[in-house]
């Protein structure tokens, strides 16, 4: 196993000298022979090396005894171990997301957090075994490329040492140099998939097809080529595509569909099933309006153009309401603007027309009743458009305009009932303009404007 590794490592430029390396240590037989392997050579590789545990706390008293373990061995080699507690069992599993999903999302939460404290690299003891169970797990729920390319050996600051080496072998370095481990009951329970796949799918595969487990581990390295070589084509069409604010369509469309689907995954990310990417293919047809992506990010077709853009929640709610004050308004990080009062007698620079790229509005302050208030859109609000003589149900003008549907929950207007007198950068109904008698005007500055409007 040995030369194994210290071929697999130096072959995928996994750690470098100086590199300060930490070990997620579950207690197991695998993560003990990752943690005895790098400790046994944190000379010749030049590393420095650190562990971290994370006790889920769905185990009780075993868990307990794994991080005593733990503790023990860290302890008695001098290695810096940092732990943590999850209290899983006290906590709501997120919609959508297994116990095994949240658990994993909840340790590489920590190991980040302090990889991000220590300038470090992470490395887990995922096995050649591992892998062949992520292929498998993978092509049963009808993966791509990507997902049958199984587990990467480096992604980002994580590093797998061990992809090399079967279970076995790992078992059998442990005996050879007398390394202890503890061994997770839950790991022989069969209500989970990923140990339905180990402990029954895979040994049947052996037994139909001999070295099917080594098969799968080959297909998952073929996979990662072709994945590494669609990524590059797949990059070069996202650049042709490229257009102000987003992608055309038209030359997403008119490209090969494994490529197509290559490229939407990069835009919407790894976690993207391939439900969601057809449903993606869909909004570029026009077939569907818009799709939520993982990162609270939605994918619409936007005048023409493909976007992704951030699901924003408003600041407010619907029945939030501010009186006309001279101070600094924020509806949101889109939507900023500064209210003041102003004699007409002191405006000695006064124009009639907005200024500075139609960011200032004014209006006649003495027309505007005291119970005009800023706030969103409601049912049954109607605006006067300025200039134009028309007047249209808010909800007409903001499709019309092409409001972002995201951004129209903090949209700013000033209003009486539902009549709007002011909206956030068209400015004020032209009943309000100022006039030769008009003794103060009330200014509203926009200080940000939003790029999507």
């Amino acid at each position: 196993m040995e030369n194994k590794v210290t071929g697999f490592i130096q072959k995928n430029n996994l750690l470098a000298k100086g590199d300060t390396v930490i070990v997620a240590l579950s207690g197991g037989a695998d993560s003990m022979a990752l943690f005895h392997f790098l400790y046994a050579r944190q000379q010749s590789l030049c590393i420095t090396l650190l562990a971290a545990h994370l006790n889920h706390g769905l185990r009780g008293a075993e868990a307990d005894r794994d991080e005593a373990f733990v503790k023990k061995v860290c302890s008695a080699l001098g290695v810096q171990l940092f732990v943590r507690h999850a209290h899983m069992a006290q906590r709501k599993t997120p919609p959508g997301m297994g116990t095994e999903a949240f658990a994993r999302e909840l340790r590489y939460t920590f190991l980040q957090e302090l990889a991000a404290q220590h300038n470090a690299k992470i490395a887990t003891a995922h096995t050649f075994s591992d892998n062949a169970e992520t292929v498998l797990f993978h092509a049963i729920r009808g993966a791509g490329p990507r997902g049958l390319a199984g587990i990467a050996p480096v992604r980002g600051n994580i590093v797998r040492p061990l992809l090399a080496v079967t279970r076995a072998e790992v078992e059998a370095y442990c005996q050879k140099n007398n390394v202890e481990y503890v061994t997770d009951s839950t790991n022989l329970e069969t209500q989970f998939t990923r140990n339905r796949l180990r402990l029954q799918a895979l040994p049947l595969l052996e037994e139909i097809q001999p070295g099917a487990t080594a098969a799968l581990g080959r297909m998952a390295s073929d996979m990662r080529e072709l994945d590494s070589w669609l990524t590059t084509l797949a990059e070069e069409l996202l650049q042709k595509a490229a257009t102000p604010g987003g992608y055309l369509p038209k030359i997403l469309l008119a490209a090969p569909r494994p490529l197509r689907l290559q490229a939407l995954a990069s835009l919407c990310g790894p976690s993207s099933s391939r439900v969601l990417l057809a449903q993606v293919e869909q909004v570029l047809q026009g077939q569907l309006g818009a799709v939520t992506l993982p990162g609270k990010k939605t994918a619409k077709l936007q005048k023409g153009v493909f976007v992704l853009q951030p699901k924003a929640k408003p600041f407010l709610t619907i029945k939030d309401e501010f009186a006309i004050e001279e101070k600094e308004y924020q509806f949101s990080p889109a939507y900023v603007f500064q209210v003041q009062v102003i004699a007409k007698k002191l405006h000695t620079n006064f124009s009639p027309k907005p200024c500075e790229k139609g960011l200032t509005f004014w209006a006649d302050y003495d027309k505007i009743a005291k119970a005009a208030v800023f706030r969103t859109r409601r049912a049954g609000d109607t605006f006067a458009l300025p200039g134009r003589g028309v007047t249209k149900t808010i909800k007409k003008w903001m499709n019309e305009a092409g409001i972002p549907q995201h951004n129209r929950g903090c949209f700013p207007l000033l209003c009486i009932g539902n009549t709007v007198l002011w909206a956030y950068n068209v400015g004020f109904c032209g009943t309000l303009q100022v006039e030769d008698n008009t003794k103060s005007i009330l200014q509203i500055k926009q200080i940000e404007h939003s790029t999507e409007n």
